[in-house]
């Protein structure tokens, strides 16, 4: 594989402003995380997105993947019953530290969904960036 650094990063901006944003337990309850400008589940259009290529995520490549309503997402059981009060996370693969973050999200009842972007991911961050 490559070298790299996994990890989950907010932008600079949201740390300085709401600097709890760097710690885990900031998003066991996403009500504060929503307010400080975090999508929620469902704000951003996944499928648009990625065109042709969705569902990045599929239980072909990952036996893991949502399916159904939840395609192309990985839904904790904390969010299945309501995903709306749920942040999602951009992320581009599935296949980056296989599952790795996905299980610290369960293990850790955090109200995160993992949404996989693809490799475009990257120009996505600008968007949402750029709207504040």
């Amino acid at each position: 594989g490559y070298g790299g650094r996994s990890g989950v990063y907010v932008f600079k901006e949201t740390a300085e402003a709401h600097p709890l944003s760097l710690f885990y337990k900031y998003y066991d309850d996403s009500a504060e995380a929503i307010a400080a400008g975090f999508p929620r589940y469902g704000e951003t259009d996944l499928a648009g997105f990625l065109g042709a290529e969705f569902p990045f995520c599929t239980t072909a490549k990952q036996s893991w993947c949502s399916t159904g309503e939840f395609s192309g997402y990985w839904v904790p059981p904390q969010c299945e019953d309501d995903p709306t009060n749920c942040i999602e996370l951009f992320t581009i693969t599935p296949t980056y530290d296989t599952a790795f973050f996905e299980q610290l999200t369960r293990n850790w009842n955090l109200k995160i969904i993992h949404g996989y972007y693809g490799w475009s991911v990257g120009t996505l961050l600008k968007e949402r960036r750029s709207q504040g």
